[in-house]
């Protein structure tokens, strides 16, 4: 049975006792797990690059190889500020596609083709919003194609799914109704559908790196768990069967703050944690982005891990079932390549 997610205002998390501070707290009540298909695989990586002194930039790797697979994107000219980014195959062809937005105002995106490099969409996403905004990508109506998730920063918790397709709202709704912090999406198949479900992660002071999945229409398909109990940070998510055993499962990155960029994965069962590792050495703190792919073929998703703003040199990605180091990128300075990815739990089982 699914209950409701609720939002506690002023309500000192007691995980966090240290703070004198009141603030909100997303309780959670029940959970639900079922056995799923994995979602479906998609090996691009999108990493975005700015310092504040050049053009921001984006890039689109391949899980496989880490090479380039199409230019070096300068999606939004002139602008030098942060980006995110988000890759999945949303016009069909076969192909990942790299998906870009800006942090300035309404959330401007801009879709660009896998193969060539061309712009596909350029949108809107919260006309007259003034915050952040975060990516991700999901199947939400069961096309077959990849659609566009945003969600707002501080705005309740605003999510969006618009359509590889054509560009229409597909779905939009408040995640987290009074939640003022920042909020990461992604999306996995964990019904068993034709359609994903919208993995929302909210962060925050008290919030404990609060993951919650969504259907479509806003109703909440399964309240989730709290992923680092004791952090009052941001975290990025994604979703995919990491441990070979067939269900999407959610692998949980840490934000700024946490040393080394924390990093778990939760088993799609049962929410169980069957993976945790510093990716970076202890003294790192930028906070990580999160993608899973499977980057040694072998029908698996891995954990790929990258810097925020650190661009391709800081990325890293990891064995989804066993750990062990796959890929590194240029330089990879201050990566843990050794025993500090932890193990999986789960083991010998499986955008």
């Amino acid at each position: 049975m699914i209950t409701t997610l609720r939002l506690w205002p002023n309500v000192t998390n007691t995980a966090s006792r240290r703070s004198p501070h009141t603030h909100a707290r997303l309780n959670l009540e029940t959970l639900e797990s079922r056995d799923v298909p994995a979602a479906i695989t998609d090996n691009g990586i999108a990493i975005a690059t700015y310092n504040g002194q050049v053009d921001s930039t984006a890039n689109l790797y391949d899980a496989l190889t880490t090479a380039e697979r199409i230019p070096t994107v300068t999606p939004f000219p002139g602008y030098r500020g942060a980006l995110v980014t988000a890759a999945g195959d949303v016009n069909g062809d076969g192909v990942t596609d790299l998906i870009v937005a800006a942090q300035n105002s309404s959330g401007h995106v801009k879709v660009f083709d896998g193969k060539t490099g061309a712009l596909l969409q350029s949108f809107l996403a919260f006309p007259g919003f003034m915050g952040t905004v975060n990516l991700g990508t999901a199947d939400v109506n069961g096309d077959g194609d990849q659609d566009i998730l945003i969600s707002a920063n501080g705005c309740n918790g605003a999510v969006k799914a618009i359509s590889g397709q054509n560009g229409s709202t597909l779905a939009s709704f408040l995640a987290f109704p009074g939640f003022l912090g920042n909020v990461s999406v992604s999306g996995a198949n964990f019904a068993g559908g034709a359609d994903d479900q919208i993995i929302v992660g909210a962060g925050g002071v008290g919030i404990n790196g609060r993951v919650a999945i969504f259907n479509a229409n806003g109703t909440v398909y399964n309240p989730g768990f709290f992923a680092f109990p004791g952090f009052n940070g941001a975290i990025s998510v994604a979703g995919g069967d990491v441990n070979g055993d067939g269900i999407s499962d959610i692998v949980v990155g840490a934000g700024p703050g946490a040393p080394g960029g924390a990093v778990k994965a939760f088993s799609g069962k049962d929410f169980s944690t069957i993976d945790s590792f510093l990716p970076y050495v202890s003294t790192v703190t930028n906070g990580v982005n999160v993608r899973v792919a499977d980057g040694n073929a072998d029908g698996v998703r891995d954990i790929f891990v990258w810097l925020q703003g650190g661009g391709y040199a800081s990325l890293v990605g990891f064995n989804g079932k066993t750990g062990q180091l796959l890929a590194q990128g240029g330089g990879g300075e201050g990566t843990n390549s050794g025993g500090d990815s932890g193990s999986s739990g789960d083991s010998g089982g499986g955008s």
